[in-house]
């Protein structure tokens, strides 16, 4: 079941609309590439639909319940209903998120995009450490990434090889 609750009739908005409770989106907080994606997706999160949580933080095994591995091969979101999605299909779950994610969600709804989609996150998901990170490892320093506003657990040097 959908957590909603009613909000008083406000300007812009029309009638009383209803105010989900937010998604859980689990990312690795120790890839500048899986970075970049979060900055560009809090920006397009007017309304908050989005918790970040990064899967160095110790809740997300749990919140999520997927390994750690599991957890580091794709994104992760989770609905307020419990349901969990990962890599393309939780991208797809997020254009839900965004005013005009409308858009892409149709044209993957054409037969056989998903799979496709699937396929393309893979590829991505298992280079994503050279897109941007400069070496053969993903590391940002733990200063470096709370900096950023986005990362709410801390990590742990030594965790990743």
């Amino acid at each position: 079941m959908l957590a909603t609750s009613r909000v008083p009739e406000d300007v812009g908005r029309g009638p009383a609309s209803e105010v989900r409770a937010p998604a859980t989106l689990i990312y690795d907080a120790e890839c500048a590439f899986c970075q970049r994606w979060v900055a560009r997706l809090k920006r397009l999160d007017r309304r908050s639909e989005t918790r970040l949580l990064p899967l160095q933080d110790e809740q997300a095994v749990g919140l999520s319940g997927r390994t750690r591995d599991q957890l580091e091969a794709a994104i992760h979101l989770i609905r307020p209903d419990g349901s969990v999605f990962d890599g393309a299909d939780a991208a797809h779950e997020l254009l839900s998120l965004i005013w005009w994610g409308w858009l892409p969600r149709t044209v993957l709804r054409v037969p056989g995009a998903m799979p496709l989609a699937r396929r393309l996150y893979r590829w991505v998901a298992a280079r994503r450490r050279g897109f941007g990170c400069g070496g053969d490892h993903c590391r940002l320093s733990v200063a470096g990434a709370a900096d950023d506003g986005y990362v709410s657990g801390k990590t742990k040097e030594g965790d990743r090889g």
